[in-house]
């Protein structure tokens, strides 16, 4: 992007492919979209940290704990490459997290959950991770440059964490028990109406947001859910497992899916009022913003120092 352009010619010249970086001049409210949708990633790669975390001293072999914990140093990783964008543009991972835990911010539906169980874990993880991929390839075909590249490098780790998934679940139905594989069904079971409605709602026939007209997003919900099960029903297949939706199937005519849509009253429900792990997650980084505010605390007062050194 080059030259200077007025706001009517720049959303020209993104809804027909242009690409904008960060030392571009944008609009406030082209700026304020792309900083709300790296935030929103954000924060869920936080509390995604917090689902891998708590595994790590629950796992089955050391090898096991040593790919948990690098799966769980990888969310975070994303977080602060995600975050150090939406700074780039005036939002403070202090105003991230301040205003998530003052319920400004909010989750998607699957964070605000937690696994029980080692077997509905390894599910949750193969739902979760495969249906980041298919938002990843779909949101690193947008307009502002510094979140496809933050996405680039995200997707990259991402492909471990499926991989990583899939060879859990394949190890668990080789070499576990009856009851573990009910378990795993059990799991699909309770995570696939969950991961429906992880894309959001519908939007077929309704004018596109902000973010789809200036192409911060390239996809509905509805087509990112769609990427979702053509790679997620065949692999549970392939994994020996059923999913359980009398209403799943693919119209070979339209190549479309048909399925059980979610409950959208109870999704919203847990969005806004909380699931049963939401105030847990929140407090633990409560916590932990806490326990580390005198990190803060330094920083600032050398950078105020810093600066008056300059000034003086």
């Amino acid at each position: 992007m080059t030259g200077y352009m007025t706001e009517q010619e720049f959303y020209r010249y993104v809804e027909n492919g242009g690409k904008v970086d960060a030392t571009d001049p944008m609009p406030e409210a082209y700026k304020r979209e792309v900083a709300r949708i790296m935030s929103f990633q954000a924060l869920a790669e936080i509390v995604g940290t917090l689902l891998s975390a708590e595994w790590v001293p629950k796992a089955p072999s050391v090898i096991r704990k040593m790919m948990y914990t690098a799966k769980a140093q990888d969310e975070m990783g994303h977080a602060h490459i995600l975050i150090r964008q939406c700074e780039d543009i005036g939002v403070t991972r202090e105003q991230i997290i301040e205003e998530y835990l003052a319920g400004k911010r909010k989750l998607l539906n699957i964070f605000h959950y937690g696994f029980d169980r080692y077997e509905e874990m390894v599910v949750g993880m193969l739902m979760q991770n495969t249906g980041a991929i298919v938002q990843f390839q779909s949101l690193v075909k947008g307009s502002y440059l510094p979140y496809i590249r933050a996405l680039r490098k995200i997707m990259k780790e991402e492909s471990f964490h499926y991989n990583l998934a899939v060879d859990m679940v394949e190890y668990v139905t080789k070499n576990g028990t009856n009851e573990q594989r009910q378990i795993i069904q059990e799991a699909i079971d309770t995570w696939y109406p969950r991961m429906l409605a992880y894309f959001g709602p519908p939007e077929k026939g309704e004018p596109p947001v902000d973010a789809l007209r200036w192409r911060i997003k390239c996809d509905t919900n509805d087509d990112v859910r769609e990427a979702w099960l053509e790679k997620i029903v065949p692999l549970i297949s392939s994994l020996g497992y059923t999913i359980h939706d009398p209403l799943l199937k693919k119209d070979e005519r339209t190549g479309r899916w048909s399925y059980t849509e979610p409950d959208w009253e109870e999704v919203r429900r847990v969005i806004n009022d909380g699931g049963p792990r939401s105030a847990y997650w929140k407090e633990k980084i409560r916590k932990c913003y806490e326990e580390t505010r005198w990190v803060r605390d330094v920083v600032s007062r050398y950078s105020a120092g810093q600066a008056a050194a300059v000034g003086a």
